[in-house]
């Protein structure tokens, strides 16, 4: 992760990393860690082969700006990560297991990257600078195209970290690349929205940081900019400044979504108390259970995450009357998740007439619910035993009590 601010100029006095950006580089590493083991649940597998890029990598070190402790930045949490579980899986196995992976760290300053280039050395890496990984001095946007060949030859698996500290250094349309020519690419994406949204405004500089984001012009259009000025004098007065956010948040997380390209996505926001500005966190896949493991991390991490919707099948929907109630992940948040899901999973399972797996569902629920796999599979459970499903084992037919395989089948008893 890399800011503007942040200086490694000075060896004696580091960065200070904010407790937002320290719980971010905590849910990278928890996911890292869940993504290795997922992808190495077979015993058979020899190899695992990764491609890592940070495209804002920044130093390596920070000062945590609350405890003073040394905290790694996002390479050596990357680099350290997977050491460990290779490790880790090598010790289970009795035949070899290694992971295979490159990484890319990139920053546009040079005494930024010497520093990293010191780091990486003192802790022995020294002899992999080079032949896995490489420090690229430069912007991401002109260094993608050489680094997506070089992906793309490998194959494997692919992470993305694009921790940019605004909004408009890593353009859409190259992570729709990323998603598109890596099929099994991942990106984690800060996305500053308060920036975006809180200086729109109809002019020459705006529609230029637009044109950086999106050369297309699609992620807002002209009546949208003039649509929100309007709303922003319409609710100055009454001080209910959040309607008209929700609704272009909305809108925003729409539109960028699809111009990435991504089929499952987790839009939450990470707040920072300093500033009292807040980011969007975005994980953008092609896969479910990718989104599933990474919102079960928001949950674990609910301190620092929030969502500024509703808690069912429909987390965006605009209203005016309860557009204040902010979604924190916390037991209160859960509690929400499960009495509105009983009322909204059966109406959805009714309508698909020969029932639907539970991978199915989960997937045509993923990106308007901040609910995970087991809240669902609570939900389906309760459903079950007030006999409104049946759940069916994706083998036998026989019936459930629980879901279980994400392959088992529910049926609405209204379809009986």
């Amino acid at each position: 992760m890399t800011h503007k601010f942040y200086d490694w100029s000075n060896r004696s006095k580091l960065p200070l990393l904010e407790p937002h950006s320290a719980a971010k580089h905590e849910v990278l590493q928890a996911y890292l860690e869940r993504y290795i083991e997922m992808l190495t649940a077979d015993p058979r597998q020899d190899v695992l082969r990764l491609t890592i890029v940070d495209g804002f990598s920044g130093g390596g070190l920070y000062k945590h700006a609350e405890t003073g402790e040394v905290c790694t930045g996002s390479p050596l949490i990357f680099l350290e990560t997977i050491k460990r579980m290779e490790a880790e899986i090598q010790a289970k196995r009795k035949k070899s297991f290694r992971i295979d992976a490159t990484f890319f760290f990139i920053d546009h300053n040079e005494i930024t990257l010497h520093f990293l280039k010191s780091q990486l050395r003192k802790r022995g890496y020294g002899k992999l600078i080079g032949e896995r990984i490489f420090l690229l001095g430069g912007v991401f946007t002109n260094l993608f195209p050489t680094i997506m060949e070089i992906a793309k030859t490998r194959k494997g698996r692919a992470l993305f970290l694009l921790d940019q500290c605004g909004y408009k250094d890593a353009p859409l349309p190259l992570i729709r690349k990323i998603l598109k020519q890596l099929p099994n690419a991942e990106v984690m994406l800060t996305f500053s929205v308060d920036a975006l949204v809180n200086y729109i405004a109809d002019t020459e500089q705006f529609r230029k940081c637009l044109n950086n984001l999106d050369p297309s012009g699609k992620i807002l259009l002209d009546r949208d900019i003039r649509e929100v000025e309007t709303l922003k004098q319409a609710v100055s007065a009454s001080g209910r400044s959040a309607q008209w956010r929700l609704m272009i948040e909305k809108k925003l997380l729409h539109r960028l979504t699809h111009i990435c390209g991504a089929k499952h996505y987790t839009p939450y926001f990470i707040t920072s108390g300093k500033s009292h500005r807040a980011y969007w966190f975005l994980h953008l896949s092609m896969h479910v259970k990718a989104w599933d493991e990474m919102l079960k991390l928001h949950w674990q991490h609910h301190n620092c995450f929030v969502h500024h919707g509703g808690a069912g099948l429909d987390m965006f929907g605009f209203k005016p009357d309860n557009c204040n109630i902010d979604f924190n992940f916390d037991e209160i948040a859960r509690q929400q998740s499960s009495f509105t899901l009983m009322e909204q999973l059966p109406r959805i399972i009714h309508r698909t007439k020969d029932g639907i797996t539970f991978t199915d569902l989960l997937t045509k629920c993923s990106n308007n619910t901040p609910a995970h796999s087991g809240i669902f599979k609570n939900v389906i459970r309760q459903l079950n035993k007030e006999k409104l499903i049946q759940i069916a084992d994706h083998r036998t037919g026989k019936q459930r009590r629980t879901v279980g395989h994400w392959g088992n089948h529910i049926v609405s008893n209204r379809n009986k």
